[in-house]
């Protein structure tokens, strides 16, 4: 096992990132640029070329599109950045190869896909053969909470009154308090099996609500299974893994490297009820998140056995040459391109 993790590094010069909104991911895009690991922002920047957020969190945004779609389109009337109708990545921006070159060209070494996985991409086993890939999950109802509150800061710096009055009982009222039952209904792409709707594709993303399947589940758990490295954020080994799997100097950026300022806005918890209520409704992502914890504990203890058997597995596979750039063991020539 040291010398197929020794020589799957020496292939596969990149890391890709799949970033489930409102699981660490943030954290996550600012640790990698903390270990000088070059993402498609850092790229832009030395290019010259404008982007189109000042805050990316490691996506490619062009040509990928890689940033989120958290509403759909068709339910608004005020148009918001995160809302879009349901439409897929172009044919020549959906596969690994695609990213694999983009990559190669542009000596990135992080890459971020903070929305659903392409079709392309979900059968080629989410490009394992290009990249290290890595994700973050949390507990599927903490998330969505976090995500309410997310949506909730946004619109309300945006002053986008129709989303606020639609998913808060009052929305004067503080602490904010959410109407579950109508975000159910508004805000159903992040309210229903948001880990399912990533993992399995981009059709199965703009399913409509309820209407994510047993089917679509195991090809989700499918996915998750060949990531090199599950993350739950919950666990305290998050930081042994991104050091000696990943051959990072660190853990996860603290919290208070995030942009979002918690202290801004108060919320209450969900009621018994709106929990009870959403664990019914997510039940195919409560799998995704327990497989994630099985597989990262599963991560954990190989990597214990290979530090005591096989040490020379993890430590870097390319020596520390001023002719690459490395993101942990993930590094790429100066000098050759793939």
């Amino acid at each position: 096992m040291g010398s197929c993790l020794t020589k799957s590094r020496q292939l596969r010069h990149a890391i890709l990132f799949i970033h489930v909104s409102k699981s660490g991911g943030t954290s996550l895009c600012q640790a990698a640029l903390k270990e000088r690991c070059v993402d498609p922002a850092t790229v832009v920047d030395k290019l010259g070329q404008p982007k189109r957020e000042l805050w990316s969190n490691c996506w490619n945004e062009i040509p990928f599109d890689d940033g989120p779609r958290w509403v759909r389109m068709e339910l608004l009337t005020q148009p918001v950045w995160f809302a879009h109708n349901a439409t897929f990545r172009a044919a020549n921006a959906s596969t690994c190869a695609q990213r694999a070159h983009w990559a190669a060209v542009h000596q990135a070494t992080f890459m971020a896909i903070e929305d659903a996985i392409s079709g392309p991409m979900v059968e080629a086993e989410l490009c394992r053969a290009q990249f290290i890939t890595i994700i973050l999950v949390r507990d599927v109802i903490q998330r969505i909470h976090s995500h309410y509150r997310e949506i909730v800061r946004e619109s309300r710096q945006l002053g986008h009154h129709e989303l606020l009055d639609a998913i808060l009982l009052n929305p004067e009222r503080t602490p904010c308090v959410f109407n579950v039952s109508r975000m159910i209904q508004r805000l159903d792409l992040i309210t229903d099996n948001y880990y399912t709707r990533t993992l399995a594709g981009e059709e199965v993303y703009w399913a409509p609500l309820g209407a994510v399947t047993s089917k679509n589940a195991h090809r989700a758990l499918q996915v998750l299974s060949v990531v090199d490295w599950v993350l739950p954020l919950e666990s305290p080994q998050v930081e042994y893994v991104l050091t000696v799997g990943l051959g990072w100097q660190h853990g996860l950026c603290s919290p208070s490297c995030s942009r979002v300022d918690e202290r801004r806005y108060e919320f209450a918890s969900f009621s018994s009820e709106d929990t009870l209520l959403l664990q019914s409704l997510n039940g195919f992502d409560m799998r995704v998140h327990a497989e994630a914890q099985r597989l990262h504990q599963r991560d954990v203890i190989s990597l214990h056995k290979l530090q005591e058997n096989a040490p020379q597995a993890v430590g870097p596979a390319l020596g520390s040459s001023v002719s690459w750039a490395c993101c942990g063991f993930a590094c790429t020539s100066h000098r050759h391109q793939w």
